[in-house]
């Protein structure tokens, strides 16, 4: 008799798992470079290292965190980074500055003390989000260090509230372009410096 129960109850529960229906797929998004022109010509090479950046934990996941208009987060079930959302911030912006600077040379940290940049980059993301169907909200605080004395340059405050489509693809072309702008002003910043 317990036997056939548990027969029963073991059938149950898998039909029971097969009535969902087919599973949702996972989609895997990147930020990706926006390519745009240089801004102008450079008088001489320019040597930049990005300072790891300082994350929130609740952005350093696998899933799309956004918000609600209520300001709670929502973690998305089925839309993911496709790699980690710090590796491909930091080599988005890369990018972006190689593309605005085309004499710029960029390394990351840590790199050798003799061979140390002229300027290095310091990130702090407070906010990279935004509501899905209404704007993102990129909130990004960065300063602009000498590499030779350690003397701050330049400090700025970046926030970009962008209008964005509903779905995940659009939310992510409106973080694309946020972050291209902050690659502007940080691309202006050293040129700037540089004369």
């Amino acid at each position: 008799m317990i036997r056939f129960t548990s027969l029963i109850i073991l059938l149950l529960c898998s039909s029971c798992i097969q009535l969902g229906g087919e599973p949702q797929p996972t989609r895997f998004y990147l930020l990706e470079a926006v390519t745009e022109s240089s801004l102008a010509q450079q008088s001489k090479p320019i040597q930049l290292e990005l300072s790891p950046i300082a994350f929130p934990s609740y952005l350093d996941r696998p899933q799309i965190v956004s918000r609600t208009a209520e300001n709670a987060i929502l973690i998305a079930d089925h839309d993911r980074w496709a790699e980690p959302l710090p590796d491909n911030l930091t080599r988005t912006l890369q990018e972006n500055l190689f593309q605005q600077l085309p004499a710029i040379r960029i390394s990351s940290a840590p790199w050798a003390p003799r061979s140390g940049p002229t300027f290095v980059v310091k990130l702090m993301i407070n906010r990279f989000d935004g509501v899905i169907g209404q704007q993102t909200d990129v909130d990004i605080r960065w300063s602009l260090i000498s590499g030779d004395n350690n003397t701050e340059l330049h400090r700025e405050h970046y926030r970009a509230q962008l209008p964005v489509g509903d779905g995940y693809q659009n939310f992510i072309s409106g973080l694309n372009s946020a972050l291209a702008g902050l690659s502007q002003n940080i691309a202006i910043a050293l040129l700037a410096i540089q004369k």
